[in-house]
């Protein structure tokens, strides 16, 4: 509990330093070259930035790490931002997961897609997706693990405490 009190009182410190700018930057990720929409590159991302779903510039006087994204509910993505990366293992879906009841299986996926997230240089992943199947038009259902709500819960929780574990 003294951990958790003094990691807020660290962000409320942090947070009072912040200029309107910096808070602003915060809530912003911007997106990298995607040719195949025709979108090119914002000018406020560097070049050595690796891409992906997106990336929020840090704030270094401050020690706030820049955040770069990636989607991830079935592995790291690169839909053709990065050309020279030979691309990550790609994962079962969660649907597919959960239908095993397996949580250890849960945790070595999110074991797994941590590990290459960190690889690329990700700090942020966008995966862990919980929602209900009950819409068969959800283009996205195969993301979730399950219907049953303790079952989902149980093993959501198994591959996002893998996602916070190592850093």
């Amino acid at each position: 509990m003294l951990k958790i009190h003094s990691l807020k009182k660290k962000a409320k410190d942090t947070e009072a330093k912040m200029t309107d700018d910096e808070h602003f930057s915060l809530i912003t990720s911007l997106i990298g070259d995607v040719p195949t929409l025709g979108i090119s590159k914002d000018d406020r991302i560097p070049d050595d930035i690796l891409m992906s779903a997106g990336y929020t510039p840090g704030i270094p006087r401050l020690g706030i790490p820049k955040l770069q994204s990636t989607d991830a509910s079935m592995g790291v993505t690169n839909p053709g931002y990065r050309p020279n990366d030979k691309g990550a293992m790609a994962i079962p879906s969660a649907i597919l997961v959960g239908s095993s009841f397996n949580p250890i299986l849960a945790y070595r996926v999110g074991e797994a897609i941590a590990k290459e997230a960190r690889i690329r240089g990700f700090n942020v992943l966008l995966a862990g997706g919980i929602n209900l199947i009950r819409d068969v038009r959800n283009g996205r259902n195969y993301e979730y693990y399950s219907e049953n709500p303790w079952q989902r819960h149980y093993l959501e929780q198994q591959q996002l405490m893998e996602f916070n574990i190592k850093k």
